[in-house]
């Protein structure tokens, strides 16, 4: 491991360290190579997409001729942005719109091209693209839609999710209609999800699937989920959770919270792990899952384009419907079919192992550090 990976792994912790803010910052070297500032939210959910820069880093500068550097947001608002070419910015959705507008503002003043937003939000929407638009090339996202006539569609609340569950509840909610610019969707581009998380990364390089399958299994469902939240938030997770309780005659872990050492026994000890959705689709307990050797229940995804397609019903996950009442039936199947199982669950580790142990990542990440329109090289 390097020390710029060692460094890496513990970035995502708030009060990053003197030292590791010398090495993920350090300054560039002299020479003509394009300069780019990644900039980032130093937490868990955000950081799982700026990880693989960071485990990649010295094969991109490598096979493109660039150096990247990397920030935290709170560090960006002093950084010298005539001494960069170009920037990769990751901004949390709840940001003040002053911290956009500033940080742009100094990049571009400074000279710097921002060549992409990173999106690590939980929600599919655009919702920022009418602020982003006149400053950015790329919009990177886990999760696009297949269907790109839905980003402009109106909802019932803010999300296609607040939509569907706002009406099967009754819950009362605004109409929203988010703003998208004329050629804003071409700006899309997809990015890898939560299983690209330091520690996740590690675990699916370290571990063999074989040994994972092979462990006893005595939970028939593990389904722990939390409930608390907005209004359709909470009554979906309910649903959620009784329509688990109504399951009988098996073994189902759902009842409180535990921590993750125990979290994760359980999941290694699971046969099936159910993941409704959350605030949007992609979950942690998704990667989990497959990272355990569980089979993924969870509801259908075909709605979504995500990197690698980790989401292939039958093949890499068991789907139900989004109100959950085919879950006795698919549940059953599962069960009922040990070798079809272990298959699910073998495909689903090996097709993010696969995306992990190549250069995948790099390779679809290529486009960001190539030459582009309004882009000039330095030359120092």
């Amino acid at each position: 491991m390097t020390v710029l990976e060692q460094v890496g792994r513990h970035a995502a912790r708030k009060g990053l360290g003197p030292v590791a803010r010398r090495v993920l910052a350090r300054p560039f070297r002299r020479g003509n190579a394009p300069r780019y500032a990644v900039i980032f939210e130093a937490n868990r959910i955000s950081y799982s997409q700026i990880f693989p820069f960071v485990q990649h880093a010295a094969e991109i500068e490598r096979r493109h001729g660039v150096q990247l550097r990397f920030y935290t947001v709170e560090t960006a608002e002093t950084l010298d942005f005539s001494n960069v070419d170009r920037v990769l910015m990751q901004l949390w959705f709840t940001r003040e719109r002053a911290v956009f507008e500033r940080l742009f503002e100094r990049a571009e003043r400074g000279g710097a091209n921002v060549v992409a937003f990173l999106d690590s939000f939980a929600h599919n929407d655009l919702r920022l693209a009418p602020v982003l638009d006149p400053h950015i090339e790329f919009y990177l996202k886990k999760s696009l839609f297949r269907d790109r006539g839905q980003y402009d569609a109106p909802t019932l609340g803010h999300t296609n999710l607040t939509d569907f569950y706002n009406r099967v509840y009754g819950i009362e909610d605004e109409q929203t209609r988010w703003e998208i610019p004329e050629g804003f969707l071409d700006k899309l581009r997809l990015s890898p999800n939560f299983f690209t998380a330091p520690d996740l990364y590690r675990y699916f390089l370290d571990h063999d699937i074989e040994a994972l399958l092979a462990g006893p299994r005595d939970i028939d469902v593990h389904a722990r989920l939390g409930s608390q939240g907005s209004p359709w938030y909470s009554a979906m997770r309910q649903h959620a959770s009784n329509a688990v309780s109504a399951l009988t005659g098996l073994k189902v872990v759902s009842d409180g919270l535990v921590d993750r050492r125990r979290f994760n026994a359980e999941l290694k000890g699971s046969k099936i792990c159910f993941s409704p959705f959350g605030y949007g689709e992609i979950c942690w307990r998704d990667v989990e899952a497959a990272a355990f050797g569980a089979v993924l229940l969870k509801p259908d995804m075909d709605h979504l384009q995500v990197l690698p397609n980790i989401y292939k019903a039958g093949v890499t996950y068991v789907p139900v419907k989004w109100d959950f009442s085919d879950i006795g039936t698919q549940v059953a199947w599962i069960l009922a079919n040990p070798d079809d199982a272990a298959g699910i669950a073998r495909a689903a580790f090996l097709r993010i192992r696969d995306y992990l142990e190549t250069s995948r990542f790099v390779d679809d990440m290529s486009f960001l550090f190539q030459e582009h329109d309004g882009v000039a090289r330095r030359l120092t």
